[in-house]
């Protein structure tokens, strides 16, 4: 196979690349079967090479483990002294964060066809966290890790920060995943299981609904107007006084400016945006963030963009302060809603205010209240959608989250 991706990619030319990440090139090629791949081409820098080739090794061994038609496949790989690579079925569309990023693509894309991308996430993140043993956390779902295939149909990609659960072990771990989709419970707790991802499935699943990442949600990225600042040295010897005895923090040598785009993000901790507050304060990994990376997907499809602002309503509760005004409780739910596509019909309405409903209950601050991935994927599945007594126009976003459960 590695003579053939040489051969394909013309030893991996610039124009066949079709994107870039932190940690590796994508190419597509065309194989003497007729077979059309994507070949993911990993950057061996020196002072990473260790942690490149863990997650190489990682997302071998999840993707030759596990098969569901919601995960992408994997066709091969070669760990090769010139060249390491991964290579998988090529999906036409490529990731929801592009599309949701391009004004004509999301307009193309539906109130049905993102209903149905968050029921495939929801199926795939229910398949690992309950079907497989042992359980599998993905640990970085974000929408730039949905792919789609041309029907729109979406698959799971970039396992290489999942994470096998030992039922024998305390999962202690890292941090990984992506910010404004990790759970927040990884504020406080490193201990990471399969609520992990059903929280970023919630916000991929506003993703979805928004048209993109709705990080106006989230109080931690309100303020400011600039990429974040960490001092990473805050001591008294580094506060210093005036004659009012008026704080002032000094000695920046070691502050760092967190670029969201940046790959330094993710290396550090996941994608910004989706990784679960409580990461912050535990190292212990189970599947909770991953559902609370999903609550905040499944917010930016709904919204069109990152659900910043819905996260700090969700800590502070109703308030009248700018980052939280979005998402007033008597705001109509129509206004939250991506606002580049038409409004739902009467029948896309149940689904869409049900996803509302789902991404919010990902998104608990409290993992243990979130609901698990195979709770969420029946939810999907069943034919029972939230009732609305009034159109969508009409209901507030404090009526619909008032509503008890789902019924007829």
């Amino acid at each position: 196979m590695y003579e053939e991706i040489i051969r394909a990619t013309e030893d991996f030319d610039p124009t066949y690349c079709i994107g870039k990440g932190g940690h590796g090139s994508v190419y597509i090629a065309s194989l003497p079967s007729a077979n059309v791949v994507a070949v993911k081409k990993l950057h061996m820098l020196q002072n990473d090479e260790k942690n490149l080739q863990k997650e190489f090794l990682n997302e071998v061994r999840a993707l030759t483990e596990i098969r569901h038609r919601n995960i992408v496949k994997l066709y091969g790989f070669c760990a090769h002294k010139r060249h390491s690579f991964l290579v998988y079925e090529y999906l036409e569309r490529g990731s929801l964060a592009a599309i949701l990023s391009k004004e004509e693509e999301a307009k193309a894309l539906g109130w049905s066809k993102r209903v149905n991308i968050v029921k495939g996430v929801a199926h795939a993140l229910s398949y690992m966290h309950h079907d497989c043993l042992p359980t599998i956390v993905h640990r970085d779902i974000s929408t730039k890790n949905i792919l789609l295939d041309s029907e729109y149909e979406a698959c799971v990609s970039d396992f290489g920060t999942a994470k096998f659960l030992n039922p024998d072990s305390t999962n202690w771990t890292a941090a990984a995943g992506t910010f404004g989709y990790i759970a927040p419970e990884l504020a406080y707790t490193m201990e990471v299981n399969e609520k992990c991802d059903v929280y970023s499935f919630g916000v991929v699943t506003l993703e979805i609904i928004m048209g993109s990442h709705p990080r106006d949600v989230f109080s931690s990225l309100s303020s400011g107007a600039g990429p974040p600042i960490v001092h990473r040295d805050i001591s008294s010897k580094n506060i210093l006084l005036d004659s009012e005895y008026e704080a002032c923090v000094s000695d920046f040598g070691t502050a760092k400016f967190l670029n969201p785009d940046s790959t330094n993000w993710t290396a550090a901790a996941g994608t910004f945006g989706y990784i679960a507050p409580e990461l912050a304060y535990t190292m212990k990994v189970n599947e909770k963030s991953d559902a609370y990376s999903f609550g905040v997907v499944t917010l930016e499809i709904i919204m069109g963009s990152h659900p910043g602002d819905v996260f700090s309503s969700l800590s502070s509760g109703a308030s009248s302060s700018s980052s939280s005004a979005s998402l007033a409780p008597e705001m109509p739910i129509s206004d939250v809603l991506d606002q580049r596509i038409s409004s739902p019909t009467k029948q896309e309405a149940g689904e869409v205010v049900s996803l509302v409903k789902i991404a919010f209950a990902s998104l608990n601050p409290n993992p243990q209240s979130r609901p698990t991935m195979k709770k969420i994927s029946q939810l999907l599945s069943s034919t029972q959608k939230l009732h609305l007594s009034k159109p969508l126009h009409m209901t507030t976003c404090g009526e619909l989250l008032a509503l008890d459960g789902f019924t007829t």
